[in-house]
Parts: structure tokens; C-alpha cells; sequence
């Protein structure tokens, strides 16, 4: 949009409360190819230049509202005022602006937006067919590296079967990655559908989800306080499914802890995930929501660096953000904001 900082006056248009244009100032002159005394009425000169027949109606309509005219490659934005003092024997003022290079610009920024827009179209779609494509040859892969650890598990010499053995490992890594591209593709395509639900049910349908894990770690959600929240229940499930699956996963006390608390503000909740696991070190507490981006990288600790990015791009779609307090060794605390006014 243009704005008063932006432009410089260009020139004025005086007119009578006959219809006599008795004054246009010489940068305008130029721009109509009309020699002073070639100035007529109103009528006759809107006639000679149809593009400001629009004018005309805010002189009728006794409005002052701008109005944004294009008069061959320039672009003007005219403001039609009632002013008896500024010119003699007029009533009628013209301002003339020249917003042409404002104009040109927000154009090419318009039009650089559509290819940003069409360019993470295309990115998106690329990275859910490549990842989508992938799946089956790995799956072959992983099937028959598994046949021939099973038929010739009594033929084959021990480095035969650690061979086998890296074959099936890499390729199920690999696949793990790839449904983690798929999970974050989905989210970037995500379409939100809000509505108030109570924030302890979501919790409890993914613990019931990570029953697996939790049973073999021994770990104990426990929820603070409660709150009924307007959200989209899958999308908030799957953070809250990523960020307790990571508390109990990142954690090497015999007991894992995970602590889950709501708070209304005035225009959001605040939601917290605190755990008692290994913690972060402040110098990565702004790199671990970048997609692909590990910050443990021992063999005990999978994960694919995908999994907090997917929670970012969830909770930004509800309006929010997500940060942490943490330190090494020490525990974390994830918070994150839902909005209270998203639009679906």
C-alpha cells in the first residue's frame, strides 16, 4: 500500500465553482500534452482524458476521498479537496501525486510473494513424492537383506551376517527418515480446524499412543492443571505426542518424569512440557527447531531432527510459538502459545 511517507506532491488542478479550470500546474501540463491556454471546462477536459473520468464523479459526489488513476506508464494518486484559499477564484482543488515507483515496486513484490508461494509449492510437493517414491525400494531392500539373514543365517561366516546386519540397520533408518519427511510434508500442507476440547483429553489419547515406551521406561505423565482450549485436536496431538515421546526418550533416570501444565492469558494459553531428562545446552536452544537439525548424535539417542520442526510449523498454524528452558544435564521445559483467535 502506498503511504504519505512515501510520495511527493506533483502538481494541483484549481477549478471554479463553474466548471473553469484556471489553474494546472506545468508538470501536469506535460503529462496531459495540454498547452495552458488550451485549458477548457471540466466536462470538456475529462472528455479530452477519459482516465479521469473518475474524478469527476468524486467532484460530483463531493468526496475527498484518494483515488489511484494510471495515465499511461505513470501512476498518480489524486486527492479532490473543497479549498477557495490556496488558488484565486478556485474551489475545487486537484493534488496531483506521482506514486509511479511505489506502485512498480509493491508490484515486484507482489509478484516476487507468487513466486516464493509457487516455489514452496513445488518443494513441498517434490519432498512428499521423493519421500513418498522412497518407500518402496527401501522396503525391498529391508525384506531381503531379512531373507537372507534368516535362510542362510547357518551358511554364512559372522562378517557376512555383520554385513547384513548394517544392510538392515541403515535401510531402516533410512525409512524412519523418510516417514519423518513425510510427517513434516504433511504438516507444512496442514489445514487447521479448531474447536474447544478439553487439553487433558488430547494428553491422554497420545499416552495411550506411546503406552509402548512409556511402560518400558517406566515414565509417569502427570498434568498440572488443566484448561478446555480452542484447537485442532490432531494437530496439538502430534506436539504433544513429540515433545512427551522426546521428555521420555531423552531421559536416563530410571523414573522419567513428564510434567504438563495450561494457563489462559488474555488473548492465548500457555502450555508447558517439563521433563527431568538430559536437557539442552543453551548454545543449541536455537538450532533444535531447524528440520534435519540433531543435537545428539550418540548412537543410544535416534531421532532425525524432524520431529520439534514438525511442532513448530503445528503450533505457528495455531498461532503461537514454542521456545524452551534448558540447561545440559538439567531437564527441560518446553513452552508453547494457542491463540484464541484462530481463524480455521
Amino acid at each position: 500500500m502506498t503511504t504519505a511517507s512515501n510520495i511527493s506532491l506533483s502538481g494541483l488542478i484549481g477549478i471554479t465553482p463553474t466548471g473553469q479550470i484556471v489553474y494546472c500546474s506545468k508538470e501536469l501540463l506535460k503529462v496531459f500534452h495540454t498547452p495552458h491556454h488550451a485549458l477548457n471546462t471540466v466536462d470538456v477536459f475529462f472528455k479530452n482524458h477519459p482516465f479521469l473520468l473518475e474524478l469527476s464523479q468524486s467532484l460530483d459526489e463531493n468526496t475527498n476521498t484518494p483515488i489511484e488513476l494510471a495515465i499511461g506508464e505513470l501512476t498518480f494518486l489524486v486527492e479532490v479537496r473543497k479549498d477557495s484559499d490556496l488558488i484565486k477564484s478556485a474551489t475545487w482543488i486537484l493534488f496531483f501525486t506521482d506514486i509511479t515507483n511505489i506502485v512498480k515496486r509493491e508490484k515486484k513484490l507482489l509478484h516476487e510473494k507468487q513466486l516464493l508461494l509457487d516455489s514452496n509449492v513445488e518443494l513441498e510437493r517434490f519432498s512428499y513424492v521423493a519421500s513418498h517414491d522412497l518407500n518402496e525400494p527401501l522396503r525391498i531392500v529391508s525384506n531381503f537383506a531379512n531373507l537372507l539373514r534368516e535362510e542362510y543365517a547357518s551358511k554364512l561366516d559372522e562378517e557376512a551376517d555383520t554385513y547384513i546386519n548394517f544392510i538392515i540397520d541403515g535401510s531402516n533408518k533410512v525409512q524412519y527418515l523418510v516417514n519423518d519427511l513425510l510427517t513434516y510434508n504433511r504438516a507444512c500442507r496442514a489445514e487447521i480446524k479448531p474447536e474447544w476440547i478439553q487439553g487433558e483429553d488430547i494428553i491422554l489419547l497420545q499416552a495411550y499412543y506411546l503406552k509402548s515406551i512409556i511402560e518400558e521406561k517406566k515414565a509417569a505423565i502427570t498434568i498440572q492443571s488443566d484448561a478446555k482450549i480452542y484447537a485442532d485436536s490432531d494437530l496439538l496431538g502430534q506436539v504433544f505426542y513429540q515433545l512427551i515421546k522426546n521428555a521420555i526418550q531423552y531421559n536416563h533416570h530410571e523414573t522419567p518424569l513428564v510434567n504438563i501444565a495450561f494457563k489462559e492469558r488474555n488473548q492465548d494459553f500457555i502450555i508447558s512440557v517439563s521433563d527431568n531428562g538430559i536437557g539442552i545446552a543453551e548454545a543449541h536452544h536455537g538450532e533444535i527447531f531447524k528440520i534435519l537439525k540433531r543435537i545428539n548424535t550418540r548412537p543410544d539417542l535416534s531421532g532425525s531432527g524432524i520431529g520439534l520442526a514438525v511442532c513448530k510449523k503445528l503450533i505457528k498454524l495455531h498461532g503461537g510459538t514454542i521456545w524452551l528452558d534448558s540447561n545440559e544435564n538439567n531437564g527441560t521445559i518446553f513452552y508453547f502459545t494457542i491463540s484464541k483467535n484462530i481463524l480455521p
